[in-house]
């Protein structure tokens, strides 16, 4: 069953923690599919993982057309049918992402903006009701 664990900021912007959590998932050999709500946090969460650090690299693709690269850890994009590993998605659409069973972990990231934490107590109840496993994590910015 899929694990879902929800990280709750004290900030209003997610990008510093999306960047450590995605190098992190990245070093420990993981795969990423970062649910994008909209085609300008994909090309924000994009130009981010390219300057996030000067000292390293976190490879990463857009979702484009059918294609899938099976040698890129980080997809970023719209559409998780099209993904063919089932390790990790990060959602960062405000509903629950379509077919997120399919992957072994879910991992929710919450801001301190109002309109995000009652977007995120929705998912939260949507999860709890069917069963899945769930954690909290507060991230202190």
């Amino acid at each position: 069953m899929t694990q879902i664990d929800f990280y709750i900021l004290s900030s209003t912007t997610p990008y510093p923690f999306i960047y450590r959590l995605l190098e992190k998932v990245y070093r420990l050999r993981h795969r990423c599919y970062i649910q994008c709500s909209d085609n300008r946090l994909a090309e924000e969460i994009d130009a981010g993982l390219w300057s996030y650090r000067q000292d390293s690299f976190i490879p990463h693709r857009r979702q484009q057309g059918e294609s899938s690269d099976l040698l890129t850890p980080i997809t970023i994009g719209s559409n998780p049918e099209r993904q063919e590993h089932d390790d990790l998605l990060l959602n960062l659409d405000g509903a629950v992402p379509p077919l997120f069973s399919r992957f072994r972990r879910v991992a929710e990231v919450i801001t301190s903006a109002e309109e995000e934490k009652t977007e995120g107590r929705a998912r939260y109840l949507y999860y709890r009701q069917r069963g899945y496993p769930l954690n909290s994590h507060t991230i202190k910015s």
